[in-house]
């Protein structure tokens, strides 16, 4: 024997092990002798050795007219009628063992194969037909079964042996209605919820093949394929419609019952047929049991094919069932694997689902069909495909004497078996422990692989090689599950061994898959140790792995399915967190090039282990510091469950239990390096991000960070913290303030010299203080007050009077001031700090006394309700419901939050588009108003607030008109709204002729009243400007937002790139992109990658371009978006056309279910296929396919502009009444888009009139209003509902096609006269411009 490769020697190792260990090797306990080659007399031991030496034929015929069989090569003596009915009612065997996916597995086609010759003895396995002897005693037990299947109607209600009507052609037994199953069965109609996570369809034959000599033909007096009924049963089945066919099944049953047609055995199968092959995958089976009821009223005898039509669909439906059930369960331990600390348990909605799924029997069904259909004639036309579904079923539930049944047939109608057949039926022992039978198939495959009788398939790469690895692999699982463990690795061995190539297709090389089995297989023994042994070998072999079954003479390093099983197997073991982290960093090291994708679940698996370490150690420690020796390996344990979390990665409970592991241990530096980053890449604000981050600072405040920093450090982490809580969109808790405070004056402790404070650190400082300053002294411990802050402040010559500048900051720390003290003490303290001239309006308007304000209402002071979920201090960090909950139960005690806080809430629900909401806290701040006369200044600020928020929250919920009525306000007052106010209403200008140049406007009234821009106004503007193509001026302004020291974010970059690629000026496109993407704290989005690839696709066409950005979303990471595969697409559509490429990304988008399919997409392969290829025959067909696509996309405006474009590139304009009929049908509204091709194709042929008559059936937009109705949006999930009988509405290139169609027709003075029209419809001057020049150059009218 040749040496082995080096894994094969480990191999060697293992198998001595294992035989000197039998404990192991019994680990299933279902195997009682220790010894490896050994059988024993258990039921099934003899299913492929029976009656060695014996030189009869293997295969045997059944014949119905002795009402017996002569045997089988694998039917046992306890194959009897009580062990069948038992199966038929299996219960799912819960099997743990991870197998790697048979979803592309072959189901070849039926070959029929004459009967083998009797041959002399052979060493393996001999004939395994029965003696005489063993035949006389099946042949009565034989006989039982068939009559018992006889007795049995293959939906609970009984036959009797009379049933049988033996010399009618292809008659079934008179059947009874079919009973539904008490489950998703029974529901009827496609209304009923679908499975939502399905399995991959068990391969469906393409067509039935046809019967001779049967009902179908016996019956063609009347019927014939020139049926109008079965026509439409032909047509259906081929659209793949469900909906299709069942119009076509009511069609035929409401002809029925009038009488116009006689049933038919031959419509009735077309009918059923085409509902299964058109049956959403995951639907019930209640519209086929109804035609089955019907033809069995109506006295139709089933015959072969009808039965073949519902074994198969039962199979799908038991298959989709088993799979569905196995979501929900894995659905669970999800929520558990990613919180493993909370209580889970099956939803209402779950449980009612699996307890409905778990009511149906669908395989008990299609058994029972099975018995009945072998007892008919003419079954020699049965195919592989129907005894693989069965078999796949069996092996589900290791139902071995139902396998039996169906191997049975197989032999008895010569058909050549396939691979499929031969792992189901090991995989069916196997289940059940009967590991010698399983064996004895094994043999049998190889004796007749390497006599050339396996049929392997005929497509993909290398099949027989790939299938035969997977009947390899299923037994070495099925050694594993019987405690056998060297056997296993023995077969591993063997597979090992130097041969030629291609010599012996029964021997392949071990593939990818091969050594994951093995390393399962320990894993599921509870032997790990042997499992990392393989596996440590594997990961050090040089060559990446390949497809799973591929097989290949060297090994390869382990695939993903093997690190999945480790991670999981380990993560369970207390003992075993070493080799769990050596296979994490082992997956760090290859998962890039190996091509392994790491799961959530596996960083989950990894982390909560090493987590669940760190807390044992933390517990053991009993409240004592943990030594150094402990805290050093918590440290490992942290590194570990850190190097699990991508920088990308969102904020989740895993996550956030390595920042608590940190604190708990007492590094909270660690816990901000670790958690601030992740906290500030963060781009939604979500209630669980806003909750996690509440958490963190708690859990930072309440640290001792005198004992583990500087003072320098804990007032930077505290800064950062409170500084991202404001950029969030959080109010502060007073606790945090305190905690901000705390580090202030740790710092000044430790500082011997002066420190630089920023801006924002000094902002922070004295919104933190006058915060204080109103809090309840015992909830303010050890803070020495506002008045010593501002103090220590102005003594360190800090310029304080910058930030106190800001309104909100000033009149905070006034109204803090003024908190418990007279005017008069105020005014003196403002003036020893010297800060009379920042307070001077305040002062001014100060009134001796202070102010009381009603007592029915007034604003209350903050207090300190900690940070309960029962009663929040900070309700604008929650729902609005709960806010307006919150907000209503302490104005009915005559509490009202502060005017700041009043006008964000008229902001938050003017976001919500609660008006009603709005007005009512409008009405509130009014009283509040009318309590501060005494104070007018502080009734002038609160006010200004009041207006100011009015306008954001109007702006926000669309009413326009009513936010510039509060804007009027605040300008007559000689006041000035703040910047979001004018950033709220420029974002909100539209739907009218001249968006642009209003909120221009409104940005140029903003600067006249010196309100200093922030991000939000200067990103609005930006991007309307870059709409309307002012390329200079939004550049012009992007250069003013640098230059104020306002730092642009992916949002500005992706508006200003915008711009300039709507006019075409791709250098100052690229340099932006450049600049963008250089930035520091650059985060990805996809608007500016969708804007460069859409400039290289439709300003300047370039497809190598376009397909750079494209691989720019994917080496940033980013989810491509619907938008971003139609741009691909087009991307090649560009000439030269690759048809190919564009097919295959619009297959990639239709197999990704997390991208929205469009009816955009179908409008780019229409445009591709009709003016691009030129093919209109093709275009058709796309146009055609999106109205029956599976995944239903919505259908817009789009793709009947595509295929008007179309029809008028190949002059077809006369196709176009039926694609506008058909836009009224499914609800699509005309668009002046799909009018102006229109226009265009008349104008081409000649019809000028129709031309006109088009055009003037439009209508024109009321003056300064923009068309409506006319725009589909990227996202067909925003697609406004629009009747189709609504007005379509006239848009500036609807007048540009008219007069171009006008000159085209030599008719000068009509496009003259439609110029004018045009000028008294009050467009920009630009617009007339560009449509006025046409007259003077026209070279191309149309």
């Amino acid at each position: 024997m040749l040496p082995l490769p080096k894994v094969a020697y480990v191999t060697s190792r293992v198998v001595t092990t294992f035989g000197q260990n039998p404990t192991i090797r019994n680990a299933l306990h279902l195997q009682p002798s220790p010894s490896s080659s050994s059988k024993t007399n258990s039921p099934g031991s003899n299913y492929f050795q029976q009656n060695k030496g014996s030189s009869k034929p293997l295969h045997n015929f059944f014949d119905q007219a002795s009402g017996g069989s002569k045997g089988s090569r694998f039917t046992h003596g306890y194959l009897g009628a009580s062990r069948v009915v038992t199966q038929v009612q299996p219960v799912i065997v819960n099997d743990t063992s991870y197998t790697q996916s048979d979803d592309s597995e072959e189901v070849v086609t039926i070959k029929h194969v004459s009967p083998r010759q009797p041959q002399a003895r052979r060493y393996r396995s001999h004939s395994l037909s029965y003696t005489p002897q063993e035949a006389a005693q099946k042949l009565s037990v034989l006989s039982t079964v068939q009559l018992h299947a006889r007795s049995k109607h293959a939906f609970t209600q009984a036959l009797t042996t009379d049933d049988i009507v033996p010399d009618l052609v292809d008659s079934a037994p008179s059947t009874p209605p079919l009973a539904r199953r008490n489950s998703t069965a029974s529901v009827t109609r496609p209304d009923t919820p679908l499975i939502d996570t399905l399995p991959p369809p068990l391969p469906v034959p393409e067509t039935l093949p046809p019967i001779v000599n049967q009902t179908d033909n016996l019956h063609n007096t009347h019927t014939s394929q020139s049926s109008e009924h079965y026509r439409a049963f032909v047509h259906a089945r081929s659209s793949g419609d469900h909906e299709v066919a069942l119009l076509a099944v009511n069609n035929f049953r409401a002809a029925l019952a009038a009488k116009l047609v006689d049933p038919s055995i031959y419509e009735f199968n077309a009918a059923l047929e085409a509902l299964y092959h058109t049956r959403p995958r995951g639907s019930p089976l209640a519209d086929i049991q109804d035609l089955y009821n019907t033809m069995i009223s109506l006295g139709v005898h089933p015959n072969v094919r009808t039965h073949i039509t519902l074994v198969l669909a039962h199979c799908d439906r038991d298959h989709e069932v088993v799979w569905a059930l196995n979501g929900i369960e894995q659905k669970l331990k999800s929520q558990r694997i990613l919180n493993p600390s909370a209580e889970y348990s099956l939803s209402s909605e779950d449980q009612a689902r699996k307890d409905a799924l778990e009511k149906e029997n669908n395989f008990a069904s299609a058994v029972s069909l099975f018995q009945i259909l072998r007892t008919m004639p003419h079954k020699e036309h049965l195919q592989i495909q129907l005894f693989s579904s069965l078999l796949s079923c069996c092996a589900h539930y290791g139902a071995v004497d139902i396998a039996i049944m169906v191997w049975e047939i197989v032999e008895q109608h010569s058909l050549q078996p396939s691979a499929v057949l031969y792992k189901s039926m090991i995989q069916t022992f196997a289940r059940v422990g009967e590991l010698n039978a399983a064996e004895d198939v094994f043999a049998d495959f190889r004796e007749q692989s390497a006599a050339g009788r396996i049929a392997w398939g005929s497509s993909g790469s290398q099949p027989s090689s790939r299938a035969a690895v997977r009947i390899w692999n299923v037994m070495m699982e099925a050694y594993f599950k019987c405690g056998k463990p060297d056997m296993a690795v023995g077969l591993l061995q063997e597979m090992l061994e130097p041969r030629q190539p291609d010599t012996r297709p029964e021997l392949p090389s071990p593939a990818p898959s091969t050594y994951t089995t093995i390393i399962a297989g320990f894993c599921n023994s509870g032997d790990y140790q042997s499992a990392m042994t393989w596996f440590n070998t594997l990961v050090t072999q040089p060559s990446s792995p390949g497809f799973s079954f591929d097989p290949s003479p060297l090994p390869s390093r382990p695939d993903a399915l093997a690190y999945r099983v480790l991670l999981e197997t380990l993560s369970q073991r207390t003992d075993a967190l070493p080799a769990m982290n050596a296979v994490w960093s082992k997956l760090l090291e290859f998962s890039a090039q190996d091509g392994i994708e790491i799961r959530l679940h596996d960083r989950c698996h990894v982390a909560q282990t090493n987590l669940a370490a760190v807390r044992s150690l933390l517990t053991a420690a009993s409240g004592e510091a943990l030594s150094e020796e402990c805290l050093n390996e918590c440290s490992e344990h942290l590194a570990v469950a850190q190097s699990t979390v991508l920088s990308q990665s969102p904020i989740s409970t895993y996550v956030a239990g390595i920042w608590e592991a940190y604190f708990d241990l007492g590094l909270p530096t660690h816990a901000m390096d670790f958690a601030m980053p992740l906290f500030n890449q963060q781009t939604s604000i979500s209630p669980g991000f806003r909750a996690h981050l509440t958490h963190f600072a708690q859990l930072a405040a309440a640290q001792n960070w005198e004992k583990c920093s500087s003072g320098l450090v804990s007032f930077g982490y505290a800064i950062a913290l409170i500084n991202l809580m404001y950029r969030s969109r959080m109010e502060v808790h007073p606790r945090l303030h305190l905690y901000l405070m705390q580090q202030y004056y740790y710092a000044r402790e430790q500082s011997m010299t002066k420190m630089e404070l920023s801006h924002k650190q000094l902002k922070a400082l004295c919104v933190a203080g006058a915060t204080l300053e109103m809090v309840e002294p015992h909830h303010r411990p050890n803070f020495a007050g506002l008045v010593p802050l501002l103090e220590d402040l102005v003594q360190q010559k800090y310029n304080i009077s910058q930030p106190l500048g800001e309104h909100d900051v000033r009149q905070h720390v006034f109204s803090a001031l003024m908190y418990d003290r007279s005017a008069f003490q105020v005014k003196s303290l403002i003036g020893e700090l010297g800060l009379e001239s920042v307070f001077k309006t305040q002062l001014d308007t100060t009134e001796p006394a202070t102010a009381t304000p009603s007592p029915s209402i007034a604003p209350s002071p903050i207090s300190d309700n900690g940070l309960s979920e029962a009663e929040p201090d900070t309700p604008l960090t929650n729902p609005p419901e709960m806010i307006w909950d919150f907000f209503t139960r302490n104005l009915g005690k005559g509490k009202v939050p502060a005017p700041y806080t009043l006008s964000r809430l008229c902001q938050i629900f003017g976001r919500a588009k609660d008006v009603e909401k709005v007005k009512v806290i409008y009405n509130v701040a009014q009283s509040i108003l009318a309590s501060m006369e005494s104070n007018k200044q502080l009734q002038s600020d609160a006010w200004f607030l009041f207006e100011d928020g009015m306008i954001i929250a109007m702006a926000q919920a669309g009413e326009i008109d009513a936010a510039h009525v509060h804007r009027q306000r605040i300008l007559e007052q000689g006041g000035a709204p703040s910047a979001d106010a004018y950033g709220g209403l420029i974002l909100n200008v539209k739907d009218t002729t001249d968006d642009t140049s209003n909120a221009m406007a409104l940005f140029n009234e903003s600067q006249s009243l010196h309100v200093v821009p922030n991000h939000y106004l200067y990103n609005n503007i930006i991007s309307k400007l870059a709409k309307a193509r002012k390329a200079d001026a939004a550049l012009d302004l992007f250069t003013r937002m640098k230059a104020s020291g306002i730092a642009p974010s992916s949002i500005t970059y992706g508006a200003v790139i915008g711009a300039c690629a709507r006019v075409g000026d791709a250098a100052s496109a690229e340099a932006l992109y450049a600049e963008m993407v250089s930035v520091p704290n650059f985060k990805p989005r996809i608007p500016p990658f969708n804007t460069m690839m859409q400039l290289y696709t439709t300003t300047k066409p370039n497809r190598d371009r376009a397909l750079f950005f494209y691989h720019e979303i994917l080496k940033y990471s980013v989810h491509p978006t619907s938008y971003t595969y139609k741009l691909l697409m087009e991307a090649y559509a560009l000439e030269p056309l690759d048809i190919p490429r564009m097919e295959a990304v619009f297959q990639e988008l239709t197999d990704n279910h997390r991208v929205e399919l469009q009816g955009t997409h179908f409008a780019t392969l229409i445009n591709a296929y009709g003016c691009v290829a030129k093919d209109l025959d093709k275009a058709l067909a796309a146009y055609d396919y999106v109205f029956h696509h599976p995944r239903k996309p919505v259908i817009d405006a789009l793709v009947f502009e595509a295929i008007a474009n179309v029809c008028v590139a190949h002059r077809r304009i006369d196709l176009m009444p039926q694609f506008v009929t058909k836009m009224s049908e499914v609800g699509v509204h005309m668009t002046a888009y799909i009018v102006n091709v229109m226009i265009k194709g008349f104008a081409a042929l000649g019809d000028i009139d129709s031309a006109r008559e088009l055009f003037e059936s439009l209508v024109d937009p009321p003056e300064g209003i923009a068309a409506l109705h006319n725009h589909a949006p990227h996202e067909a999930s925003k697609m406004p509902s629009v009747n189709p009988m609504e007005p379509v509405f006239r848009e500036p290139s609807t007048w540009e096609a008219m007069v171009r169609a006008e000159l085209g027709s030599g008719t000068r003075d009509r496009a003259v006269a439609l110029i004018e029209r045009l000028e008294s419809r009050k467009y920009p001057e630009a617009v007339v411009s560009r449509i006025r020049g046409i007259l003077i150059d026209h070279s191309q009218v149309l």
